[in-house]
């Protein structure tokens, strides 16, 4: 049993993976080209896993990042999955309180103060993490980088099992990614969470004007100079922004 994984993954990740039974080949990104850990099911169909820890989670929200990169897996591999490593909860103010393991515990262990910039990105995590499942990206979580290794070792044990391919027929197909808009589709899933509902349109004018939607989220206010936006709708995502 063999896996791939990308150079700069956690040592203690890895050693958990192997501890299993499952042999690891290291690569560089450019050598993956997308993705943090690669392996073929029993059909020989390849899995890709994007592996993101909370803070990188939200950074790469904020960037855009996460969009290319899982645009990437998308073309790139059969199924796609998004591993977000670490639990995170809304404390006081702007920050977040952040669990880990203490000894034999898991709980509450440190504020993080959440940079202006990645506060929307932390608002909308919830639409996100539902609008990455309608375009073909399974979303898994774990605890730590020790728990992830777990996650993964189980992933790939159980995708080289005969139910794996028995259960595909009850398991919505991925959609061809150059029928999708991936920026339309995020920016779309979030306005529905804030119980606003954009036309098509409405929406790929935003984006024209602000390509990345976090970025176009960051400015809606001045969605109201787009043709059939109108004040009650900025009012309703600035509440949930």
């Amino acid at each position: 049993m063999m896996a791939i994984s990308a150079l700069g993954e956690p040592e203690e990740t890895e050693v958990i993976i192997r501890s299993e039974g499952i042999e690891t080949v290291r690569m560089t990104l450019k050598e993956m080209r997308y993705g943090d850990y690669v392996w073929g099911d029993r059909e020989s169909k390849s899995i890709g896993v994007e592996r993101k820890t909370i803070m990188d989670l939200l950074g790469s929200i904020a960037s855009g990042r996460l969009e290319e990169q899982l645009a990437g897996c998308l073309e790139e591999y059969d199924r796609v999955v998004l591993l977000k490593e670490g639990i995170a909860v809304p404390a006081i103010g702007d920050s977040i309180m952040l669990y880990e393991w203490s000894g034999s515990v898991f709980g509450p262990k440190s504020f993080r103060t959440v940079p202006p910039p990645l506060r929307k990105s932390y608002a909308c995590l919830p639409a996100l993490m539902f609008s990455l499942q309608s375009m073909g990206v399974d979303v898994m979580e774990s605890y730590t980088a020790r728990h992830s290794g777990y996650v993964l070792a189980a992933m790939y044990k159980n995708s080289q099992k005969l139910s794996h391919s028995v259960m595909k027929r009850y398991v919505r197909k991925k959609p061809i990614l150059r029928e999708r808009n991936v920026g339309l589709d995020v920016l779309l899933s979030v306005c529905r969470a804030g119980g606003v509902r954009l036309a098509t349109g409405v929406a790929e004018e935003i984006l024209k004007r602000w390509p990345r939607p976090m970025e176009a989220l960051g400015h809606v206010e001045e969605w109201k100079e787009v043709r059939g936006v109108g004040g009650v709708t900025v009012e309703k995502l600035k509440e949930v922004l």
